[in-house]
C-alpha cells in the first residue's frame, strides 16, 4: 500500500488531537455530501441491484448498500443522511432498509419519523430491519437473581463502564445515561418488543417479526450485524438487541411524508 501524501497524514494528526479541528472537518464534510449526494444516489439507484439503504452506518460499512450517517467518516463511502429529517430519496425506491443500533440515539418522534420515511422509500413488499437494545432485557437485570447470561452481560458492560465491580444498577441506568459522546448523542428512547412493533405497524408495516442476530429469512439481510465488534463481545450483543423485521405490504397505499 502507498503512503499517503504528507498533507493528508497530517490533516489526520491534527484532527485526532484537536477536537474542534476534528468537529470542523466533520461539518465540512457533511457540506460536501449533501451537495454531492444527489448524483452518488442516483448512479447507486442505477446500478445496485438489490437496492438496500443503511441508516447510521458509522464505520460499519456494508458492501453493496447505499451507507449513510449524519456523521460523514468516510468520503465517498458514507453520505450525508439524517434520520431525524425527510430522506432525499426518492419514494418507493429500495429493497431493504437497515438500522443497527441507531433508533436509540434520536427521540421517540424523531424515531417514529424515521419509520415513516423507511415505509415511503421501501418498495411494496420491501424490508426493514432494525436493531436496537431491548427494553425488557435491560430491565430483567434488576432481578434479584441473575442468570448466566444476565450475569455475563453486567459483569462485562460493568468493564467496559469502568466499575471496580458488575453493578446491574447502574448497567440499566447507562443504557439511558451514556454510549454516547455526549448528551445529544447518547441513548435517548430505549424500546421494547411492543412498542417498536407498535410503532412500525402504525407506520404501514405488516408481517412485524422478531429475528435472531445475524438471521432472517432475507439473505440480503443475514450476517450484517456489526455491533458485535464494536463492542467486542457477542455474547453481550446478542443478549441486549432486540431485532425486528417488517414488510412494506404489497397493497400498500401512497406514503406519507408527515
Amino acid at each position: 500500500m502507498s503512503e499517503l501524501p504528507a498533507h493528508v497524514r497530517a490533516a489526520r494528526w491534527l484532527m485526532a488531537r484537536s477536537q474542534p479541528v476534528f468537529h470542523l472537518e466533520l461539518a465540512r464534510r457533511r457540506v460536501v455530501s449533501r451537495l454531492s449526494r444527489g448524483s452518488a444516489v442516483e448512479r447507486y439507484l442505477r446500478t445496485a441491484k438489490p437496492r438496500a439503504l443503511q441508516l447510521g452506518a458509522g464505520h460499519n460499512l456494508l458492501p453493496g448498500w447505499l451507507n449513510t450517517d449524519v456523521q460523514v467518516f468516510r468520503r465517498g463511502q458514507v453520505e450525508f443522511l439524517d434520520a431525524t429529517r425527510p430522506f432525499p430519496l426518492p419514494d418507493a425506491s429500495f429493497d431493504y432498509v437497515y438500522s443497527e443500533h441507531q433508533i436509540e440515539h434520536i427521540p421517540l418522534e424523531a424515531g417514529e419519523h424515521m419509520l415513516r420515511e423507511c415505509f415511503r422509500v421501501l418498495r411494496p413488499g420491501g424490508v426493514v430491519r432494525i436493531a436496537t437494545p431491548d427494553l425488557q432485557r435491560m430491565a430483567a437485570l434488576a432481578a434479584p437473581e441473575l442468570d448466566d447470561e444476565r450475569r455475563h452481560y453486567v459483569a462485562y458492560i460493568s468493564t467496559l463502564l469502568g466499575l471496580p465491580e458488575p453493578d446491574p444498577a447502574r448497567v440499566v441506568n447507562s443504557m439511558f445515561r451514556e454510549f454516547g459522546p455526549d448528551e445529544a448523542t447518547g441513548h435517548h428512547f430505549i424500546y421494547s418488543y411492543d412498542a417498536l412493533a407498535q410503532r412500525l405497524r402504525a407506520a404501514g408495516f405488516t408481517g412485524v417479526r422478531r429475528c435472531e442476530l445475524g438471521e432472517s429469512e432475507h439473505a440480503a439481510l443475514r450476517g450484517i450485524e456489526r455491533h458485535q465488534e464494536v463492542v467486542g463481545d457477542v455474547r453481550a450483543v446478542r443478549y441486549e438487541s432486540l431485532i425486528v423485521e417488517a414488510t412494506r405490504p404489497e397493497s400498500a397505499a401512497k406514503p406519507n411524508r408527515a
